[in-house]
């Protein structure tokens, strides 16, 4: 915690004090339960890591605090902090399949339309951005959006092919 508020002092900028050179005690008043936090959850959770490291738990999820004992910390006038922690454990299992069980295959037939169609669409998303001076009916226009003089959508990337085809030709230069 000390070594915490000393690089804390360091690197604070505060009114009134040359930066790096505001003492401990204030740093302290300002920011030492946040710092006290922030060390204990940092700690806490390294901890709880190792632990379910060195034991080689196999858990499902993420272990969850116990609320109701985390909200019962009084950060400021307890030394010693007590956590704890639900975990959810994996328990071996094996599953034996019966030598006669029987798995259907599906056999998967592309045609060159769909990797054609699959090939230009991956184009327009992950091409090249230009602005040319000119613009066809199979581009894409980025810009604002606007209705009325007030603008609904900034930076709105359309294709022109998917506009009302009377509307296109208003934006085919």
């Amino acid at each position: 915690m000390k070594k915490k508020i000393k690089d804390y002092a360091r690197k604070a900028n505060i009114k009134g004090f040359r930066q790096g050179k505001v003492p401990t005690g204030v740093i302290k008043k300002m920011y030492g339960k946040s710092i006290l936090v922030e060390e204990v959850n940092h700690i806490v959770s390294h901890s709880v890591s190792d632990y379910i490291r060195d034991q080689k738990l196999k858990i499902l999820g993420d272990p969850m605090p116990n609320q109701e004992k985390a909200f019962s910390i009084d950060w400021d006038a307890q030394k010693d902090f007590e956590f704890e922690f639900q975990i959810g454990l994996v328990e071996d299992f094996t599953l034996e399949l019966s030598p006669t069980a029987k798995v259907k295959s599906h056999t998967i037939e592309v045609d060159q339309k769909v990797i054609d169609e699959t090939l230009e669409d991956l184009k327009k998303r992950f091409g090249n951005t230009s602005n040319p001076e000119t613009s066809s009916a199979n581009d894409s226009l980025y810009g604002d959006i606007a209705k009325s003089g007030e603008t609904d959508k900034k930076g709105s990337f359309i294709p022109i092919e998917k506009i009302i085809k009377k509307e296109q030709r208003n934006l085919l230069v």
